[in-house]
């Protein structure tokens, strides 16, 4: 791709990058915007609410108020007495409440009278009056009191009945001091309201009896009435639900709502969760749309709970986020325009870099061909005019400086010739070291061809030693001759370990290479020495791979390896302890070896098995682990000769492998032996 294509992708990019901020900041602006509008109705209809609930409580409280009325906790008191002094009470309430309900429903019998027109009763009226006047309605159907016995004493209007101890309200209001009860059709009163008991103390908190409000809910649905219209929104409506989901008021227009109609079982309803909220989708009994619904629960005020109404607010969508449409479709509209101009300036810009940078370009072309008297005429004060003065002053230094196209192949050629020599020199060193290595050894070995012989003859010696003095024996006790016996057999087994390791370790023997089962080697090693790790009391953990590949090796060879890796950890651990045994195939990535073997013989990524012999032992210092597979060194005083692991380095090299052992002292030994794949060899 041409330069001036990438500076006017890179425009496009940017700009388009810009255009996709811009739309994402108008959408998080738009949510934000809808959000904002949302929390503001929903705060509406608390606020609504919150009146509601202020209105009834002073409502409430103005009554509660005048329960501490003199007159009439007096009147309550004389009528307790008298009802104390009573014989059979139960039967003078019952037979009073049975003539009660039996007369006719608009008739008034004396006893009835006596109730409604005693003093109290209708400084009670008065009050009622009084507010009927000031709101146009009557706030209250009607109020009466009961003495502590649930019988009536002082009422405004004719009750149901005259008994009322037996009612939930009535209980409830005695146990906890107020009773709230659903909004329901008040047959005495006529009107749809709900109940208020408030209990009644005398001035030492005795109970002495109870009242009863019956509350006009007419008010609450005037407070609702009364919401400030909303000229953004002319379509919004409220509704007022009871807790079990009844149309205790709607705002609808032109819909027949009844009311206490119950809409519990809508999905409409169902969707009003938590205290408050939104949603959107349909209206119970209607589609006419989507709409957004705004709700919240009624609260209560003070030591009023509240009714447990909801106020619901729907409004259409496209009315009430009809702002933050105009505003998306504006800011829309000014993020293309600025986008386009954006590009277009972009691309000139583009242009105006691009062309003299391709000048520059057919340039070097030319000078590339030979042409080095070529001039730009390039006139700019920016970096790019700079830039061209440059490549001018360079043409010109170049006609006054030019070598020889030959004289420099000659020179490279010469170079070349004398890498080759020197990595020809370098393969030739490295394989006289190896020689000189092997030389080394075999020297080492020579020197010690005598001490060896000492080391030989003397157990020998020991042994024909022991025979004679068995066959002087024969007739002595049988402990002296088990004696004798053990010295001879340690002896033995020394003078060949010493042997076959000298041996192993002077000749270069060649390998029987095939593929082998690594598990398998594995196995017939431990087979070796179980018996002697029995013996030691080693615990012993197999932890190896079932579908491991093949290694290309020389299965002797690589069982003295694993048995002298074995002995050397079961020496490790002279009081006894684990040996974990396992195999993984794993890729070298990422791994380095300080051995140069190992560098030269594994690549990167390069897939090999691993064999790991791990004990828990008490470890090597840190200042042996470099000497361990160095010849003749040794830990183990008499009981070795230190040639174990350098012969088993050696045959790991011979298999183009790496060993390799990691301690810490303490905590025990790991021996790491890596394979090359039969398929990699």
């Amino acid at each position: 791709m041409k330069i001036g294509q990438k500076l006017i992708l890179v425009f496009l990019l940017v700009s388009v990058f810009a255009g996709l901020a811009g739309l994402i900041s108008i959408n998080v602006s738009q949510k934000a915007l809808q959000g904002y509008i949302i929390d503001s109705s929903i705060a509406l209809t608390v606020e609504s609410l919150d009146k509601i609930d202020r209105h009834i409580y002073n409502r409430i409280e103005d009554f509660q108020a005048y329960c501490s009325d003199k007159l009439l906790q007096e009147g309550l008191v004389s009528s307790n007495q008298a009802f104390d002094k009573l014989g059979d009470l139960e039967a003078y309430i019952a037979k009073q409440d049975q003539e009660w309900v039996a007369a006719p429903k608009d008739s008034f019998t004396p006893f009835m009278l006596q109730l409604i027109n005693n003093s109290i009763s209708l400084k009670i009226k008065e009050q009622l009056e009084f507010y009927k006047r000031k709101y146009g309605y009557e706030v209250y159907g009607e109020v009466f009191v009961t003495n502590k016995y649930g019988a009536n004493v002082f009422q405004t209007s004719k009750t149901s009945d005259y008994r009322q101890n037996d009612e939930a309200w009535w209980q409830e209001a005695k146990e906890n001091g107020l009773s709230v009860g659903d909004v329901s059709y008040d047959e005495s009163s006529g009107v749809y309201s709900t109940e208020i008991g408030i209990r009644i103390d005398d001035q030492k908190g005795n109970f002495i009896g109870v009242m009863k409000l019956i509350l006009n809910i007419r008010e609450a649905i005037n407070i609702i009435k009364s919401i400030r219209m909303d000229k953004q929104c002319p379509s919004r409506y409220f509704e007022l639900l009871s807790r079990d989901g009844k149309v205790l008021y709607s705002g609808k227009k032109g819909e027949d709502v009844d009311f206490l109609e119950d809409i519990s079982r809508t999905v409409f309803f169902k969707r009003i969760t938590g205290q408050d909220g939104f949603f959107t989708g349909h209206s119970y009994g209607s589609q006419k749309g989507q709409r957004l619904f705004t709700y919240a629960h009624s609260r209560g005020y003070r030591d009023f709970k509240g009714f447990g109404w909801i106020l619901v607010a729907e409004y259409k969508i496209g009315e009430i986020f009809a702002p933050v449409i105009r505003l998306k479709s504006t800011l829309l509209l000014i993020l293309i325009i600025v986008t386009l101009l954006a590009i277009l300036i972009g691309v000139s810009f583009a242009r105006s870099i691009s062309g003299p940078i391709i000048k520059l370009k057919n340039a070097t072309i030319e000078i590339g061909k030979g042409k080095l008297g070529i001039k730009l005429e390039i006139n700019r004060k920016d970096e790019i005019g700079i830039l061209a003065d440059s490549f001018n002053k360079m043409t010109s230094d170049l006609q006054k400086n030019t070598i020889s196209i030959e004289k420099l192949n000659q020179e490279i050629s010469g170079r070349k010739i004398i890498q080759e020599q020197l990595r020809e020199a370098y393969i030739k060193l490295k394989e006289m070291q190896d020689q000189l290595i092997q030389a080394e050894k075999l020297n080492a070995v020579g020197q010690l061809v005598s001490g060896i012989a000492h080391e030989v003859r003397n157990p020998l010696g020991i042994i024909l030693q022991g025979i004679g003095y068995l066959e002087s024996r024969l007739s002595s006790k049988e402990a002296d001759i088990s004696a004798t016996l053990a010295t001879l057999k340690d002896n033995i087994n020394r003078a060949d370990n010493i042997i076959n390791s000298l041996l192993d370790f002077s000749r270069v023997a060649n390998l029987g290479l095939k593929a082998e089962d690594i598990n398998s080697i594995l196995e017939t090693s431990l087979s070796l020495v179980k018996a002697r790790l029995k013996l030691e009391g080693m615990d012993i953990v197999i932890e190896t791979k079932k579908d491991i590949p093949r290694v290309l090796a020389d299965k002797n060879k690589l069982e003295q390896v694993f048995i002298n890796i074995l002995l050397n950890a079961v020496q490790a651990m002279p009081v006894g302890g684990k040996i974990i045994i396992r195999t993984l195939e794993k890729k070298l990535e990422g791994i380095s070896f300080a051995d140069r073997r190992a560098r030269d013989n594994f690549q990167a990524g390069e897939k090999v098995v691993i064999v790991e012999i791990e004990d828990t032992g008490i470890g090597v210092p840190e200042e042996n682990m470099k000497k361990i597979f160095e010849p003749f060194f040794t830990t183990k005083g008499q009981h070795g000769v230190g040639l174990g692991l350098s012969v088993s380095r050696d045959i790991i090299h011979m298999h183009r492998g790496l060993i390799y052992a990691e301690s810490r002292r303490g905590k025990g030994t790991k021996v790491s032996v890596i394979l090359k794949i039969a398929e990699t060899l």
